[in-house]
Formats: structure tokens, C-alpha cells, sequence
């Protein structure tokens, strides 16, 4: 249960403090860029982006894809991925 707990808090806790600490010190002078990164950013629409769109803050999305390891490889060790 505490993996579990632990893997929410950065999912999704993390996320949402961070989404109401940084817009406000960007709201003053009209400018910055959030970058968000995500495997999901086209999928789902990013509230942030819509509540700053009008204040001169700009929301970028960042989908780094599919990393080439060796973890998929199937062997009779366990091993560390790389």
C-alpha cells in the first residue's frame, strides 16, 4: 500500500501543487512557459493551458515516446534495466 500511495502523491498530488504554485508569480508580468511532461499530453486536455491561455503564459507539452531498452528482452536472469 505505501508503493501505491507513494506512486499517487507523484502522479497525482505532485502534480496538482505544482499547477497552484507556479501560474501565480507568472500572472504579474504576463509571461512564462509551463512545460509539461507527460505521455498523455494529447490525450487529455491540460486544464492549465485553457486558464492561462489569456494571460500571456504559455503551456507547452513535452511526449518523449518509446526508449529503445533492454527490459522487453525476455531472459531467464533478472536484471536492471537500462
Amino acid at each position: 500500500m505505501a508503493k501505491l500511495r507513494r506512486q499517487f502523491d507523484v502522479n497525482v498530488i505532485d502534480l496538482l501543487e505544482l499547477t497552484t504554485a507556479v501560474p501565480p508569480p507568472m500572472r504579474a508580468p504576463k509571461s512564462g512557459v509551463v512545460v509539461s511532461v507527460s505521455s498523455t499530453g494529447d490525450e487529455m486536455p491540460f486544464p492549465l493551458h485553457f486558464e492561462l491561455r489569456g494571460l500571456g503564459v504559455e503551456v507547452e507539452f513535452v511526449e518523449p515516446g518509446m526508449l529503445e531498452t533492454d527490459c522487453a528482452t525476455p531472459r531467464a536472469k533478472t536484471r536492471r534495466c537500462s
